[in-house]
């Protein structure tokens, strides 16, 4: 499944965004509060998915600890609220990486293999997690400020065919 699939012609290439949640889809700031989004950052996630979706046809993957129910503090994460800001922007989540002992790195690896992904970018806060990110389409936001416009533009401006 893609998004804006009412658009999609059928004949677009296919692009998968890995996502994680916190730093990416929210800041530092709102990881007091359990489950947070920021709408700020959620707002330019959506403007990178409609963006893509342009040229290509756009599946969004979570990579995140929240699928398995955890979020950064230990506690149990509520996907609900996220699958419903996504909604609301016309976003929905097509997949997710498999849990492994072996990392995100090895977890978005397999996902990859096992389906067919050639285009793709992953967007994470924590470079540490990735054991060899070069191998990757790996973008690093600030999780103090979480995804921003500049990431937005800086992301755009790396897939030049758009």
């Amino acid at each position: 499944m893609g998004l804006f699939q009412k658009k999609q012609s059928g004949h677009k290439p296919s692009f998968t965004v890995f996502f994680d949640v916190d730093g990416v889809l929210n800041k530092k700031s709102d990881w007091r509060k359990a489950y947070a989004l920021s709408k700020d950052c959620v707002d330019n996630f959506a403007l990178l998915c409609q963006k893509l979706s342009k040229r290509y046809a756009v599946s969004l993957v979570i990579t995140s600890t929240w699928r398995a129910g955890l979020t950064n503090d230990g506690s149990t994460a509520d996907m609900s609220n996220l699958e419903k800001e996504l909604t609301a922007r016309g976003l929905k989540i097509s997949g997710m990486t498999p849990i492994s002992k072996k990392g995100r790195q090895a977890e978005v690896e397999y996902y990859i293999r096992r389906n067919g992904v050639t285009n793709h970018i992953i967007l994470d806060d924590d470079l540490s997690l990735f054991t060899e990110p070069d191998r990757l389409n790996l973008y690093v936001p600030d999780y103090n400020q979480g995804l921003t416009k500049k990431d937005v533009d800086n992301i755009i401006k790396a897939y030049k065919k758009i």
